[in-house]
């Protein structure tokens, strides 16, 4: 029987950040950040002070290696590192931020946190090991923070995500809000929240 427990992340978890990042995020983020977008991710893990940072991220380890990933944070972390998150993505795109700019103000407007909110941005657990409990540990890890910053869980998954809507709803999440967003494709969101 697989074995897991919920840490911290760490840098040796760099690689599966962005690969889980990129899975949980189907082609949202390369239409958002184009083709080096996984590099960019790793980057940005490394980097602190950034909302997609080593620090803001909790890994369940299975057998001794990252089988999946929580990237969660609240509105006041959001709003003190929002700008830095921008500042090293111009950085590491250079010319090429400038061409994505709009899409990201787009993206940006989507993610909206409110103030009692605890972010779920990122929750992804690799497929071979799925149904190991992993998704609902890490949730029950965000939900454990939200209780004990007196804040609600939110999130926002694509509408056609049909087997992490099933998920959430079963740990007591409830949609709120529907959200649609171009850039170049449709992509159609939920937002859904817990109570804590």
């Amino acid at each position: 029987m697989e074995r897991f427990k919920i840490r911290k992340g760490e840098l040796k978890d760099t690689l599966d950040f962005s690969n889980l990042v990129m899975q949980a995020s189907g082609n949202f983020l390369l239409h958002l950040f184009g083709e080096d977008t996984q590099n960019l991710i790793q980057f940005l893990y490394k980097n602190p002070a950034n909302v997609f940072s080593i620090d803001h991220t909790f890994v369940a380890e299975v057998n001794e290696r990252c089988g999946g990933i929580l990237l969660a944070y609240d509105y006041k972390t959001k709003k003190t590192e929002e700008l830095n998150t921008g500042r090293l993505i111009t950085k590491k795109l250079r010319v090429r931020f400038f061409k994505i700019f709009i899409r990201l103000i787009k993206a940006g407007n989507m993610s909206k946190i409110y103030k009692d909110d605890f972010y779920i941005s990122d929750i992804a657990v690799y497929h071979e090991l799925r149904g190991l409990g992993c998704a609902t540990a890490l949730i029950k890890e965000a939900e454990k923070i939200a209780r004990a910053k007196k804040m609600r869980l939110s999130l926002d998954v694509e509408s056609d995500n049909s087997n992490a809507i099933k998920l959430y709803r079963k740990v007591g999440f409830e949609t709120t809000e529907e959200k649609v967003i171009k850039l170049g494709e449709e992509f159609r969101f939920l937002r859904m929240t817990k109570n804590t």
